[in-house]
């Protein structure tokens, strides 16, 4: 019997070692199971995982946790989740509820500002579950913790950039900013717009830009035109007539922007638009007004101008009566000194003579005294035919004007030692007095400047018909001067010189250089009878040359 019992006791010991051995291999399995999951949510930095006794407290701490709210394990163990909430949460509760939620509903998720050691806050986003034993029975909770403020500030970001853009396009009433799609559908519309165009949103989104234009662009493919140059030039800005919902026409100015993502893909098109009427009718009112004043300024400015040209005919025709009473003048004078008192010296002087040859040859020099007498009347004389001549040459009148020019360049060679010389071609027999007159006063006077200008030097006068008409030219070799400098300058010989030239219908050209000497050329055309009077000339062409 005692032999039964111990027998029974070994297979009751080896039965519970058995049992002991497979515990403590279970345990060890539990323990590292246990040692695992340890390791698995200490690798996690990005989320805290949290456990909580039936009363609230900090039972489990990972190294997550550790990050986010900054507490040490051995300092968070104990504390009421209470602690984490922001002062205004605790004293609505929140905390509370959070675990009486997951207690009813097997989960409590939310998001709200936490607490952290510092006391700073940031964006929590959790989710708390209960925990069960295997009898089913709630022996403390486990949350999961994310710290959201970076993504919690980007979204509030994104949302206050879209409100204010929001407000912003609705407040924008000036421009109409319309977004359309790839096939250009509307797929925006501002309180601009609408005010432009006269729709309100449910009556265009969705409908095709194309609405916006007048029937002869559509037919030219304007609207697609538009978006496919937006694409094409990254910007496409027009200005056009455009049509308002109940048809009418307004003058529109826009831009058509492509829009484009993070990865340039094309998503749509921005417009951008502007009524401009008003503009346009102000331009075009600036424009017509500018275009009168120039009509008006233009027609003052011809009438300033004819009347101008009125006054220099009338000042020309003024000059051309003064050169010509002034020549008559000298022709008067001119006359009365050769007629009369030409005539009364020469009668004197035959005086004399017979005076002298009956006064008596005596030591008194008497007949000497009337000999200087006689010699000085004489130059008196002469003087005044050289003053008529030099007022009005009679030779111009009764042999024409290349004597004249000839008898003219004799006088001016004798006082020169250089030689003068003049060359003459094909000139008419019968030159209008008033030619003749023109051209002598002004060869008269060319040669008193190179008198006066050009010093000693060989001097060319050519007098020539050419083109039907004539062409007097006076070179000298002196020492010239700067045209250009002295324009606008010239003295009265010059202005002289021009105004007989115009005054026959002709005109005169100076040229000069600093070293080159000067050239007077003047062209004169010949009259209808100047011109049969040159082709009678049968003779051919003859050159002339005086010294």
């Amino acid at each position: 019997m005692h032999d039964v019992e111990m027998s029974s006791l070994d297979d009751r010991i080896a039965a519970l070692e058995h049992e002991l051995a497979v515990c403590r291999e279970g345990r060890s399995v539990a323990e590292e199971g246990e040692l695992r999951l340890s390791l698995f949510l200490d690798s996690v930095q990005d989320f805290a995982f949290i456990s909580f006794d039936l009363d609230g407290r900090v039972v489990g701490w990972s190294r997550g946790a550790e990050r986010i709210l900054d507490y040490p394990q051995v300092d968070a163990f104990g504390m009421y989740s209470g602690e984490f909430f922001t002062p205004e949460d605790v004293a609505r509760g929140e905390d509370k509820r959070e675990f009486r939620l997951a207690r009813e509903a097997s989960r409590a998720e939310d998001e709200r500002w936490h607490l952290r050691r510092d006391g700073t806050r940031f964006w929590g986003s959790g989710v708390m579950t209960p925990l069960l034993d295997a009898q089913g029975r709630l022996c403390g909770f486990s949350k999961v913790l994310r710290d959201q403020t970076a993504t919690k500030l980007a979204e509030a970001c994104l949302r206050d950039s879209e409100e204010r853009l929001r407000l912003f396009c609705e407040n924008v009433h000036d421009y109409a900013l319309i977004p359309v799609d790839l096939e250009g559908l509307v797929v925006g519309w501002n309180t601009g717009a609408a005010r432009i165009f006269g729709y309100a949103p449910e009556e265009i989104l969705g409908q095709h830009n194309s609405c916006f234009f007048n029937p002869e662009d559509i037919a030219r493919g304007e609207p697609e035109q538009d978006l496919r140059r937006a694409v094409a030039e990254g910007r496409a800005e027009d200005a056009r007539w455009m049509v308002h919902k109940d048809g009418s026409r307004f003058w529109s100015h826009w831009v058509t922007t492509p829009i484009r993502d993070q990865q340039t893909q094309l998503r749509g098109f921005a417009k951008v638009l502007h009524d401009s009427t008003e503009r346009k009718a102000a331009e075009e009112l600036r424009e017509r007004l500018l275009e009168k004043e120039r009509l008006l300024l233009q027609t003052q400015v011809r009438s300033t101008g004819e009347a101008l040209d009125r006054t220099k005919e009338e000042l020309r025709a003024l000059a051309g009566s003064l050169l010509g009473a002034q020549e008559d003048e000298r022709r008067r004078i001119a006359r009365e000194l050769h007629d009369d008192l030409s005539q009364r010296l020469a009668v004197l002087a035959i005086r004399l003579a017979a005076l002298r040859d009956t006064l008596p040859d005596g030591p008194g020099g008497t007949q000497d005294e009337a000999l200087q007498l006689e010699k000085y009347v004489a130059g008196l004389a002469s003087e005044v035919r050289r003053l008529s001549h030099k007022l009005h040459p009679s030779i111009l009148d009764d042999l024409g004007l290349v004597v004249a020019m000839r008898r003219l360049i004799e006088d001016f060679q004798a006082s020169r030692d250089e030689p003068v010389t003049f060359i003459e071609r094909e000139i008419p027999d019968d030159i209008a007095p008033a030619t003749a007159a023109a051209l002598f006063r002004i060869a008269q006077e060319g040669l008193r400047n190179v008198s006066k200008h050009a010093g000693e030097g060989p001097v060319r006068v050519g007098l020539e018909h050419e083109s039907g008409a004539l062409r007097l030219t006076i070179a000298d070799a002196g020492s010239g001067f700067d045209h250009a400098a002295v324009r606008g300058l010239g003295g009265l010989g010059i202005i002289s010189m021009q105004e007989r030239a115009h005054l026959v219908g002709g005109s005169l050209n100076l040229n000069s250089r600093p070293g080159e000497g000067t050239t007077v050329e003047v062209r004169v055309p010949l009259t209808s009878d100047d011109d049969r009077a040159g082709r009678r000339r049968a003779a051919p062409a003859i050159t002339k040359e005086t010294r």
